[in-house]
Parts: structure tokens; sequence; C-alpha cells
């Protein structure tokens, strides 16, 4: 039996349209030592595809019944002969020197895990439309985690030997899957992603996280607020929490209060379980101010009485804070004036 050292797996339902494409940016890849095992639940002319770029490095498993994503993506974990495991969506590209960068980080970093990159979006038609940042550093990573995914699905390359240890992909945490894989993942190895995109992700109508956005949501919220309670060791407030997760979303003073006030206690938390550089302390704590500096611009709505009180939680929680929360501020408030919003990681 070949044992390449990297498997890509590709789940496809109905993605026919961009395959090749997707296809064909893994077969040209610069790292070469791979195979591409494709898990059909149920799409049209895939076989015909397949057999027009003609690779024997490609593997075709066609579902006899639906089985959805989490069910395909244990299967061709099963399947799969790599050292390497790497998750890529049928309508994606990615870059020439993708599976390069990411083989050669694990292979250097024997603490690595699993290692996702930036992100390019792009739309139907394949056209630019922004670029999305993940963290670098394993603190970061962890910290980040508190909150959403660390890393982008589809941009992911991690040790079989891992997921073997830890266990596949949950089917309880269906449209979270990833998000809670990476928190076990978490528990027994670092995390980390490569600055540069590496990935081109297609966003558009039929995606499944536009799809599933409402209940994407509400299980992502819960693995939240297990990992925030899990770090300061007692019971959240699920509001508090979403209000920190979506600052959009902050409907009360109270409910404003809970979170910026639930934001420090984290903090304060984390950097005394994990040792940290002081690079790295700073980079949270800049974290914690921009988090923060969201929930106020949001604030607004509610009236001048909560953006004071706001602004008085939030410097009352850390005093030497206020000059990088005023610049974070007035950065916000321009964003939101420009209509161009940035997220948590930007850089």
């Amino acid at each position: 039996m070949i044992h390449p050292r990297v498997s890509v797996i590709i789940p496809t339902l109905n993605s026919s349209h961009h395959l090749e494409e997707s296809l064909r940016s893994i077969i040209n890849q610069s790292f070469r030592d791979l195979e591409i095992i494709i898990i059909d639940d149920g799409s049209d002319y895939i076989k015909d595809i397949i057999q027009g770029i003609a690779d024997p490095r490609i593997h075709y498993i066609r579902n006899n019944d639906r089985l959805g994503l989490v069910k395909s993506l244990n299967l061709g974990i099963t399947l799969s002969n790599g050292e390497f495991i790497v998750r890529m969506d049928a309508d994606d590209i990615a870059e020439v020197n993708r599976l390069e960068k990411q083989v050669e980080l694990l292979d250097r970093c024997s603490n690595i895990g699993a290692v996702g990159s930036a992100i390019r979006l792009i739309d139907d038609m394949g056209r630019d439309i922004g670029t999305r940042y993940y963290p670098r550093t394993p603190a970061r990573t962890r910290w980040f985690a508190h909150f959403n995914a660390p890393i982008a699905h589809p941009s992911v390359m991690f040790r079989k030997s891992i997921i073997e240890h830890i266990g596949l992909y949950s089917e309880t945490f269906s449209h979270c899957e990833d998000y809670e894989l990476w928190l076990r993942m978490l528990e027994v190895t670092d995390i980390v992603n490569i600055a540069q995109p590496l990935l081109r992700y297609r966003i558009h109508d039929e995606s499944v996280s536009s799809i599933q956005d409402t209940t994407q949501a509400e299980i992502s919220l819960d693995l939240s607020c297990r990992t925030i309670s899990k770090t300061i060791n007692q019971h959240v407030d699920r509001d508090a929490v979403n209000g920190i997760k979506h600052p959009y979303s902050v409907m009360s003073r109270d409910q404003l209060t809970s979170s910026i006030l639930l934001l420090h206690k984290l903090a304060e938390a984390y950097l005394q379980e994990v040792s940290l550089d002081r690079h790295e302390k700073n980079a949270i704590c800049r974290d914690v101010t921009m988090l923060t500096s969201h929930l106020i611009v949001r604030s607004f709505r509610l009236g001048a009485f909560a953006t004071i009180s706001a602004i008085k939680d939030a410097i009352y929680c850390k005093p030497s804070s206020i000059t990088y929360l005023t610049t974070e501020l007035i950065a916000r408030i321009g964003e939101q004036w420009s209509g161009n919003e940035q997220g948590f990681m930007r850089s």
C-alpha cells in the first residue's frame, strides 16, 4: 500500500460547478506526495470531472446513502493513508504552495498539531472580496478559541495521529464540528496559522455557513460558554458571552456591563493560567481593548447613559488601558462611518 505524506479530503454535495478548478489547485501543488479522497454525498457529473482529469492520486468514493458533511469527513479520514490530513471544500482554491508551507511547518514544529492560514474571500465568480486573518501563535489561538473557531476549517492541515488520539469529528456538534474539534485538539496540542493567505474561500448563498447560520450561531455560543466557563472556573451568563461574540446583538445596558466585566475577568484568568512572554501578553491586552471598543460603539444606540456607563466599566476593569481604548474607539467609529468595519483579527 502506498502511504503518501498528505491526504486531501474533499467532501462534495451538488458542487460540480467549481470542483474541477478546486481539484486542479490541489493537483498542481508544489508539494507532490499526496492523495486526494473525494467523498461524493450526492452530486451530478462528479465522476465525469474526475475521469477528465485522470490523475491516479484521486480516489473517488460515492456514498450509497447521503451521510452529511461530518460523516463524510470521518469516512475520508478513516480511508486516508497520509501522515497529514488536509481539509478542502469542493468550491475553494488552494494557492500553489499551500501544502508545501504547511508540511514544512509541521515538520519543523513537533508541538504543533494543526496549522491553518489566513484566507482570501472570493465571490461565486472568483473575484476577491476581502481577507480574513486568524491567530498566528499558540497562545493567541487558545485565547481566540474562547470566542470562535481559531482556524478556517477548509485551510487546515493536521496530524492524523492527533485525531486518532482524540477521536473523529463529533456528530453532536454538526455545523460547528470544526470548532468543537479544535477545542478538543487544544487539550493535547498547539494550533497556529500561517499569516499568508493560502486558500481562496468562496462565499455564496448555497454555502453551509449561509444556509445554517442560525443553528451554527447557537451551537458556537454553547461551545464558547463551555470554554469560557472552564477557564474562569465558574458558570457564565449566556447573554454576556453572546455580547462578546456578537457586540451588535447587545440589547440592554445590563447585558453590555455583563459582557465587559466577563471579558476582562476571562483575560485576567487566562493570563494567569498560561505562561506568556511580554509581547503575547500585550497582544492579548490589545485584543481585550479592541473587543471592548466594539461593545462600546455598539452601545451608542442604547443611549448616552449606557455608553458612559460602558466606558466607566472598561476603565474600572483596566485603568491603564484608557489611552489605547480611546485610540480603538476612534478607529471603530471611523470604521462604522466608512462602512468598513474590521473584525477581531485584522492581521
